[in-house]
């Protein structure tokens, strides 16, 4: 008999983009699954500054906030951690079968995955062993149910796509891995070369458009000077000045608009805005936007007039 075609998701969270929703009651057991989730996706391989975290004030209002999660498009998958202990009253059957079933209604009307770390126990004692005690940690595993759910997504979609859509798809991830790369490039100092190779032997790339980022990477790490000048003026800041991350992107962006006319400045505008929503500070996007639509304005002139 023959081995079916098996399609699964992987553990590797480097290139994903995650967040841990956790309630704030019963805030001893919720603290230590939210370390047991932090420290799972550190171990598959997401850097911790990069772990969101948001709070809510309890169970019954998880499935609120990870809809508006979802609903953003920022998020490959949401971890959803809380616990509700049985009491003497009923309130516990209504909350927990609430939170439960609005969790997975978000996850099956948004396409995004939500990862259960919800616990629902007689007693706080068993709470404390599932979150961390001799039955381990139920927020570790909920991190690692999203980081596989997640990336069986992406494959699935990229059994669908088409050919057009997997080469934009393998852009955007080259990006990605781009950003991440340019910053290590500004952190260590290590040469571009060194960094290419890295980034190579990892499964994530596997998804990249390999060519692009070898391509970016050279160009970027051999015109740091002159792009700094540009993005000074466009920027009114110098570049030491510059958040690592946004720096980076912004590189990449201005590389884009000098040394790749067949891709619409539209596109390397958008593609970076969303670079930074996923990578940068809170408020980043809206400076990697400015300073390249004033960088199009010289760049792609023509191309802006016509539109």
């Amino acid at each position: 008999m023959d081995v079916p075609r098996t399609l699964e998701g992987d553990l590797q969270a480097r290139d994903l983009r995650l967040v841990i929703l956790a309630s704030r009651y019963n805030e001893r057991v919720v603290d230590a699954l939210v370390r047991g989730a932090i420290d799972a996706l550190s171990r598959a391989g997401l850097e911790e500054r990069k772990v969101e975290l948001v709070r809510v004030p309890g169970a019954f209002e998880l499935p609120l906030v990870a809809r508006r999660l979802a609903m953003t498009r920022r998020y490959d998958a949401i971890i959803a951690l809380g616990a509700v202990i049985r009491g003497e009253t009923g309130h516990y059957d209504f909350v927990a079968g609430e939170a439960c079933g609005g969790l997975a209604r978000v996850a099956t009307e948004t396409g995004v995955p939500v990862a259960l770390g919800l616990l629902t126990t007689e007693t706080t004692e068993q709470a404390l062993e599932r979150s961390g005690g001799k039955a381990g940690n139920k927020g570790a595993e909920a991190a690692l149910c999203a980081v596989e759910l997640a990336n069986l997504l992406r494959r699935i979609e990229a059994c669908m796509a088409s050919p057009r859509q997997l080469e934009t798809r393998a852009r955007t991830a080259a990006r990605r891995q781009l950003a991440q790369a340019l910053y290590q490039l500004q952190l260590t100092g290590q040469p571009w070369q060194d960094i290419h190779a890295q980034f190579a032997g990892e499964s994530a790339f596997a998804a990249a458009d390999a060519a692009f980022f070898k391509e970016a990477m050279s160009g970027i790490a051999g015109s740091m000077a002159d792009l700094d000048a540009e993005l000074a003026e466009f920027g009114k800041i110098p570049a030491p000045q510059l958040d690592p991350i946004e720096h980076g992107i912004l590189w990449l962006g201005l590389w884009e608009l000098r040394c790749r006319p067949e891709v619409p400045y539209r596109t390397v505008i958008d593609e970076a805005v969303r670079l930074a929503h996923a990578f940068g500070a809170a408020e980043g996007y809206r400076f990697v936007n400015a300073v390249l639509d004033a960088a199009s304005r010289v760049h792609r002139a023509p191309e802006r007039g016509a539109a």
